[in-house]
C-alpha cells in the first residue's frame, strides 16, 4: 500500500512540475511572472497566472472527517536542524514579512514521506484585520485562525524536477499575554516596504506546536503563479502568538503606502484530492 501511495504522488508531482516548467517558459509565465497581484483581487489572478485557476490549488478547507488515517503512507515528520539558530533578515516585500536564512551556518531540512530531503528556503506569514477570526489560509471544518505560517522547503522529486513542502503553522492570538516570548520578540519588527533587517538566533523548532500531527495533501503555492508542485503539511493544533505581534504585522505597508491587513487568500475546491491525517505518531 506504502508503495503504491508513494508512487502515485510521484507521478502526480512530476506531471504538476513538467507542466509549470513548461507554462513559465512561455509568453503567459513572462506575462504571470511580471504580474503585481493583490489580496483584492484574487479572482483575476488566474487571468494573469493560469495556474491559479487549476484543480490542485491552495489553500483548502480542511475536512476532518474525509481525512483518512494512513499509518502505512504517512510518517512522522524527520527534521535536520531545526533546533540550530541561525542568523537572517526579515523583509516587507509588500505581500508578507518573510524570514530568509543567512548563506553562512547550517541548513535545515525535512524529510517527505518517500524519504526525499527538503532544504529550508524561508518561513512567512498570513493574517487578518484585527478583532476578527480570520487570517489563516487554510480552514478546519470552515474553522479559520488568526494567522498562518509557512515554512517552505524545496527539493527535486522522481523526475528531477523541482517541488515544494511547505509546513503550514496555525497561528492563534493571545490577547492576555503582558509579556512577549524573546522568539517572538527576534521577529517583531516594523520593517519598511521593499526593506530588510538583520535577526540572529533564530530557531525554527520553536515556531512549532508541542503536538506534531498533522495533515497532507498535494497542493500549489498559495500566491501568484500558483503552481501546482508543492506537498502541503498542515499541522492540526496552533500555536499561540502574542496579539502585539498581530499588530506589529498589521502595521506594515504595502507598495501603495496602505497597511498590509489581510493577506490570506480564500480557500479553493478540494476536487476530489486525497488528504491524509498523521495523529499520535502515525
Amino acid at each position: 500500500m506504502q508503495g503504491i501511495i508513494a508512487l502515485l504522488v510521484a507521478i502526480l508531482f512530476c506531471y504538476n512540475t513538467a507542466g509549470a516548467c513548461s507554462y513559465a517558459a512561455g509568453d503567459k509565465g513572462k506575462t504571470c511572472k511580471d504580474y503585481h497581484f493583490g489580496y483584492s483581487n484574487q479572482d483575476d489572478w488566474k487571468n494573469k497566472c493560469p495556474d491559479c485557476g487549476h484543480n490542485l490549488q491552495s489553500p483548502i478547507n480542511i475536512l476532518s472527517s474525509l481525512a483518512a488515517n494512513t499509518d502505512e503512507s504517512v510518517a512522522p515528520l524527520k527534521m535536520c536542524g531545526w533546533c540550530d539558530v541561525r542568523s537572517g533578515t526579515l523583509k516587507n516585500n509588500g505581500h508578507t514579512l518573510k524570514f530568509t536564512p543567512s548563506q553562512y551556518g547550517s541548513d535545515a531540512y525535512l524529510s517527505s514521506r518517500n524519504h526525499n530531503s527538503f532544504k529550508f528556503l524561508q518561513f512567512h506569514f498570513h493574517w487578518g484585520p484585527k478583532n476578527t477570526k480570520v487570517g489563516s489560509e487554510h480552514t478546519v471544518d470552515g474553522g479559520a485562525y488568526n494567522g498562518e505560517m509557512h515554512f517552505v522547503f524545496s527539493g527535486t522529486d522522481e523526475c528531477g524536477s523541482q517541488k515544494y513542502t511547505v509546513v503550514g503553522v496555525f497561528l492563534k492570538t493571545d490577547r492576555s499575554a503582558k509579556n512577549v516570548p524573546v522568539k517572538w520578540q527576534k521577529l517583531n519588527r516594523q520593517v519598511a516596504y521593499n526593506s530588510e533587517e538583520q535577526v540572529q538566533d533564530v530557531k525554527l523548532y520553536d515556531y512549532l506546536p508541542e503536538n506534531k500531527d498533522y495533515y497532507l495533501y498535494a497542493g500549489s503555492l498559495t500566491t501568484p503563479p500558483c503552481t501546482e508542485a508543492v506537498q502541503w503539511i498542515v499541522m492540526k493544533n496552533p500555536i499561540v502568538v502574542p496579539e502585539i505581534f498581530f499588530d506589529t504585522l498589521r502595521s506594515l505597508k504595502k507598495e501603495d503606502g496602505k497597511p498590509l491587513t489581510r493577506n490570506h487568500r480564500g480557500t479553493q475546491p478540494l476536487n476530489g484530492r486525497d488528504l491524509y491525517s498523521c495523529y499520535k505518531g502515525c
